[in-house]
């Protein structure tokens, strides 16, 4: 409540002229990101709203769901508190239509951003000052992507705010005569909130220090390399301490989750030659930047470096003696304390196993770009047009902040363009679909996604170093089916058939699934290779909204017999259908299991069998079949005993297939799993896998 109060007291402070700049900024603000209230959109990460099975009906059902989807991963990628909005706007949303709700409360914290943000840079240029600066800050490209996610984003955005008060509370107390510890630890713990959050975020903090080192000349070099030490010191301890609580988090629970390739681990990556290449990234990728949402010339963002290093220093040295050599010597050392601490704000991606940057990586950049550009006009209009001050907040205001606001109205513009249009052509090619009773004879749904990334006739209204306005299908693959579902979800079939996502698997997964008349089969490719497929597809091609439009070449051809697969009980959804294919997550028999439980299986031919193979569910050994009784059968009707299998679960790897050989071989067309028990866990019988050889 402290902080609130400093603020009103500052905005009682300001002139009218002041007064009317914060207000101007705040609405430039909302006028830029004004489309994003006004019509209905989904950006990339949102398509996860709608990845629940059609029985998660009940609030509850679908926010248990989500945390429990998520809170592994972001543990594992060293964010555990990004999630909880996430659920929330998954717990409520329904329909597409439904997202508009939540964006109000997205954008609240865009104008608080700017507001405590413009209040921590009050003491270098100024409240008003500071609030254009933030306000150029938050239509960053790599701020304004986060936005656009809204609610999927929201702790990211809040992780700035965090950051923001722990450097003023930090700021505060270094300047006064003595530095208490106790009042360390609230600045403590709001920017471990914000790495926990997202950390790269959190690491604002560091050109908060740079550039208040930098245009705080009326306090002296020395105090202020202290303060800067003291700084940079303090938040090192605070990233070593959340380093710490992630791996004691990560240490503590029960995490079964993969990372795939791993470049979303949170790990320290300490290689040298790894390092230094991707520095040389980092520079390459600086020196061809745009340090806001349009570009003006290639190398641009090279001179907000030289003008941090020059202008203050020109400033601070005009009344010493050998003003030249004071001049040289502070410029190199600004320039060097530049280069390192601009390293410094990205180390989250640079010490990471992340492959390519993105914009959203840097916005310690941005930070850096938005407070130069403000501040370089102020100090000089502060020592050498004294008379004429009071007209550079309008200038700051007009040269700097509404150029930026309307570019960012017209990327916003293009944002919501796109995304309509994208969402349109799945709503149309689906109306199609169903009014040809595709949902009766065509339930395999096929999409083209577009190797271009925007709309045909865009390219040239974006940067190409602005990750917005893309089409989600281009980047995020995996929500295809969440796309397919949301717009059923709008029509007479919705929650009257499951979404099953095969991939680039048209073959046997389709096959397996399509036998199950509850399911719609949805794959997707880029259309530039020969697809073969046992089903004839719907085609829903994206490409053709793109400048690189193609027209895929499908050849369907009959597929051998799927073995049919029946079970005695099934939990909810997970029946065995996919057992021959090894399909997540596998059968589960009802819960708690009741023994003895049966898998029937039609080979659709007589077949000689040797042996049969059991592949347990991942990460859940002990839910696997143990004991078994093997009958076979010519007819499905009368059965044989062939085979006891006992202690199945001692095979090793535990994890891997479990091969367990008849003792003679037999011809049937039918055979009959009966088990008795599982590896030793109480409530679920499960299994991921079954080979008949």
């Amino acid at each position: 409540m402290g902080l609130l109060k400093d603020i009103l007291y500052e905005w009682h402070a300001q002139n009218r002229v002041s007064k009317f700049i914060i207000i101007a900024s705040l609405v430039l603000v909302i006028f830029a990101y004004l489309p994003t209230l006004q019509f209905d959109y989904v950006t990339q990460d949102q398509w996860r709203a709608f990845r629940y099975p059609v029985n998660f009906q009940l609030y509850t059902e679908r926010f248990r769901a989500c945390s429990e989807g998520v809170f592994d991963f972001y543990t594992l990628t060293g964010r555990p508190l990004v999630w909880v909005p996430e659920c929330i706007e998954h717990t409520f949303v329904e329909s597409i239509s439904d997202f508009k709700y939540f964006r109000p409360v997205a954008l609240f914290i865009v104008l608080s951003t700017v507001i405590f943000l413009g209040f921590s840079l009050s003491n270098m240029v100024g409240f008003a000052a500071g609030v254009v600066t933030a306000s150029v800050f938050v239509m960053a490209p790599g701020y304004s992507f986060m936005y656009l996610q809204s609610m999927p984003a929201l702790m990211v955005l809040l992780s700035i705010i965090f950051s923001s008060i722990s450097y003023i509370l930090l700021r505060n107390n270094l300047k006064k005569d003595s530095v208490k510890t106790l009042r360390l630890l609230l600045p403590l713990v709001l920017f471990i909130l914000a790495c926990l959050s997202y950390p790269i975020y959190a690491f604002v903090v560091i050109p908060l220090i740079l550039v208040d080192f930098g245009f705080d000349i009326n306090t002296h070099l020395k105090d202020r390399l202290r303060i800067l030490f003291i700084s940079i010191s303090f938040y090192l301890f605070c990233s070593i301490v959340y380093y710490v609580i992630v791996k004691l988090l990560q240490a503590t629970i029960n995490i079964t989750k993969s990372l795939g390739d791993g470049s979303y681990e949170f790990a320290v990556e300490l290689n040298f030659e790894t390092l230094v290449s991707r520095i040389m990234e980092l520079i390459d990728y600086f020196s061809i930047m745009p340090v806001t949402n349009y570009s003006l010339f290639l190398g641009f963002s090279l001179c907000f470096l030289l003008l941090f290093s020059v202008v203050p220093t020109w400033i601070n040295s005009k009344d010493k003696k050998n003003r030249l050599q004071v001049f040289f010597g502070q410029s190199l050392l600004y320039f060097v304390l530049a280069v390192i601490l601009l390293l410094a704000s990205v180390s989250p991606w640079l010490f990471s196993k992340m492959p390519s940057i993105s914009t959203r990586h840097l916005v310690s950049w941005y930070l850096f770009f938005s407070i130069t550009s403000v501040g370089v006009v102020y100090i000089i209009a502060k020592s050498y047009l004294r008379q004429h001050f009071h007209r550079v907040l309008p200038f700051i205001l007009i040269v700097i902040l509404m150029p930026v606001s309307f570019v960012q109205h017209r990327l916003s513009i293009l944002e919501v363009l796109t995304s309509g249009v994208e969402i349109q052509t799945m709503r149309s090619r689906l109306n199609i679909w169903i009014n040809n009773n595709g949902w009766e004879n065509q339930r395999f749904l096929l999409i083209i996604h577009p190797l271009a990334n925007r709309l045909a006739g865009t390219d040239d209204l974006i940067s190409d170093y602005n990750d917005n306005a893309v089409l989600s299908l281009s980047k995020n693959k995996v929500s295809v089916p969440w796309f397919v579902r949301a717009l059923i979800n709008e029509t007479s079939l919705k929650n009257k058939f499951e979404i099953i996502s095969c991939g680039l698997n048209y073959q046997s997964c389709v096959e397996v699934n399509l036998l199950d008349e509850n399911k719609i089969v949805v794959s997707y490719a880029n259309g530039h290779e020969t697809i073969t497929s046992s089903q004839k597809p719907f085609v829903i091609n994206f490409s053709k909204i793109t400048h690189n439009p193609v027209d895929p070449l499908i050849l369907v051809k009959s597929p051998p017999p799927v073995p049919i697969v029946k079970a005695t009980s099934r939990h909810i959804l997970y029946g065995p259908e996919g057992l021959f294919y090894s399909k997540n997550p596998g059968w589960h028999a009802s819960s708690p299991s009741v023994y003895p439980q049966k898998l029937t299986i039609d080979l659709r031919d007589i077949k000689q069998l040797n042996s049969l193979s059991f592949l347990p569910q991942d990460g859940n050994y002990q839910r696997m079949p143990n004991n078994m009784i093997i009958n076979i059968s010519k007819d499905g009707n009368t059965w044989e005993k062939v085979a006891l299998f006992e202690n199945v679960c001692k095979s090793t790897p535990i994890y891997e297939w479990h091969k367990v050989p008849l003792l003679e071989s037999v011809d049937s067309q039918y055979v009959q799993i009966e088990i008795l028990n599982n590896c030793g866990d109480p409530d679920l019988l499960t299994l991921k896998g079954l080979k008949i050889e």
